[in-house]
């Protein structure tokens, strides 16, 4: 979960420190700047504004020069002039706690929004940033004008783009003073652009030539290593977002297999690939840059390196842990829709025998803790259910299978004794080994933490794979087993920020 210690290298301790400028007059707002920005957005996924964030940053930094405003000309009725009736309460959400924000409380807007980008339900954020959320019963009238006066200043702009071009804009879109902005966000190319509009003797720093690029944005290398054999490889769209906020960041690629790249893994003591580390001259050339990263813990300093922490939503590989041939690990939380989806899926490939006989399942259970007790989701019924399979898949293994698929047709009763019956496994021997099960579910619950596995479901290959999502078993198992289930199914997990519900 993203905490206030842990905002993602950008506000507390980068762009200031890499600009090497002084942040006296952050927010201090002003009525008129030499440059306007307005940012076109969908609410549908605020991930979008994460490519703005170098726009936001600049605004704040230097707010006599620059303003900003987000817009979302998706959430207003054009024909009625009214907030869309059956706009889905999450969208309304989303956008209205953004113009809430950037009115009310500007100051946070960069906060929120960063937060937003690295934390996908923004849940926390609003906590930890101590932001209010709007009522969303009063949302429609509250904000109404606000979505207006909006629609006035960037309907215009969108019917002249679709006039001009003959298509829509992708959003999000960038307008400064007015004109379609067609370059690209990274930091130093937007500083170049703006300074075309900002008079000589007013420029924004570190975009005038290369030796005034260098002088204040020293050169830094970060080192991505991989090992393709083993199907470790570089997560290039999370590169591509990073060096977009760093400017002079060389990423540079590196075989886990050769030297170097073996030099550091052992020098650094990285136990997972891909791995991103920054080179030790990132002390001598961005000092508070890099202390800032330990402090926040975003990275740990080992052998002179720093070491970024493992990125959400990567495939990992773990280089210590012993290979278990064909197993395929499947974590789930016993009462989560899309847990019990995957179990479903497996399950209809060993009814049809189309699951290959190599192939070993093993089902395990994803838990957390609270002042030193097990604790679940979807509450206590869920961690007896998760106690209640392991008895059975350890000392009923014949009847595992068999009790899943009769009690996944009504995972979320509170009524499993039917299931149990129906399946021939004796009530008394779930009794008995209470005390087992709780010892296979700290078993479980270690391997998660060992693993960094928080969602509900994730697959680990051979004890060593860590998959980003149910889209990498094909590459894995040579096939998709979610290609084979009757029903559509539309892929997500339960985990942190995911709303828990107990039993019926």
């Amino acid at each position: 979960m993203f905490r206030m210690t842990q905002k993602w290298i950008f506000r507390a301790i980068s762009l200031p420190l890499i600009l090497g400028v002084s942040t006296p007059h952050l927010y201090s707002r002003q009525t008129e700047t030499p440059i306007e920005v307005l940012i076109l957005a969908s609410d549908k996924n605020l991930n979008e504004l994460r490519q703005t964030l170098p726009v936001l940053y600049l605004a704040d930094l230097f707010p006599e020069k620059i303003s900003t405003e987000i817009h979302f000309p998706n959430m207003l009725d054009e024909t009625n002039n009214v907030i869309w009736p059956d706009y889905p309460d999450d969208r309304l959400r989303r956008g209205s706690l953004v113009l809430t924000i950037q009115k009310d409380q500007p100051e946070k807007l960069f906060d929120y929004i960063q937060c937003f980008s690295y934390e996908p339900t923004g849940k926390s954020c609003t906590g930890l940033l101590e932001i209010t959320e709007p009522d969303l019963s009063m949302v429609r009238t509250t904000l109404l004008e606000e979505v207006q006066n909006q629609s006035k200043k960037s309907l215009p702009l969108i019917q002249k783009h679709r006039k001009e071009n003959g298509s829509n804009l992708i959003f999000p879109a960038v307008f400064v003073n007015g004109k379609y902005y067609m370059g690209s966000l990274y930091l130093v190319e937007l500083v170049s652009h703006l300074n075309t509009i900002l008079p000589p003797n007013d420029q924004l720093p570190g975009a005038s030539g290369d030796t005034a690029l260098d002088k204040q944005y020293p050169p830094i290398t970060l080192y991505a290593i991989e090992d393709k054999k083993r199907k470790a490889q570089r997560d290039k769209d999370w590169e591509a977002n990073f060096t977009q906020q760093f400017p002079n960041l060389t990423i540079v690629p590196l075989n886990a297999r050769r030297s170097k790249g073996k030099k550091i893994l052992k020098k650094a003591n990285i136990d997972s690939l891909p791995a991103y580390v920054f080179d030790p001259s990132l002390r001598k050339k961005r000092m508070r840059f890099a202390l800032g990263l330990i402090q926040d813990k975003l990275a740990r300093k080992e052998g002179g390196y720093y070491v970024l922490n493992p990125q959400r939503g990567q495939n990992k590989y773990f280089l210590n842990r012993k290979r278990k041939k064909n197993q395929l690990d499947l974590y789930v939380m016993s009462q989560c829709p899309y847990g019990v989806q995957a179990e479903d899926a497996f399950l209809h490939l060993l009814e049809e025998k189309e699951l290959p006989k190599s192939l070993k399942l093993n089902i395990r259970y994803i838990v957390g803790k609270k002042e030193n007790k097990f604790d679940s989701l979807h509450g206590t019924p869920e961690l007896s259910e998760n106690i209640r399979q392991l008895i059975i898949k350890k000392h009923a293994p014949d009847k595992f299978y068999t009790y899943l698929d009769i009690r996944n047709k009504d995972y979320r009763s509170c009524e499993w004794e039917e299931a149990v019956q129906k399946a021939g496994i004796d009530v008394e021997m779930l009794k008995n080994n209470q005390e087992d099960g709780l010892k296979l579910l700290e078993d479980d619950f270690s391997a998660t933490q060992e693993l960094g596995i928080s969602a509900s479901p994730s697959f680990v290959w051979e004890n060593q794979h860590v998959l980003a999502s149910r889209d990498e078993l094909k590459q894995f198992l040579g096939f998709n087993p979610f290609e084979s289930q009757k029903q559509s199914a539309d892929e997500g997990s339960c985990g942190p920020g995911s709303t828990g519900s107990t039993c019926q």
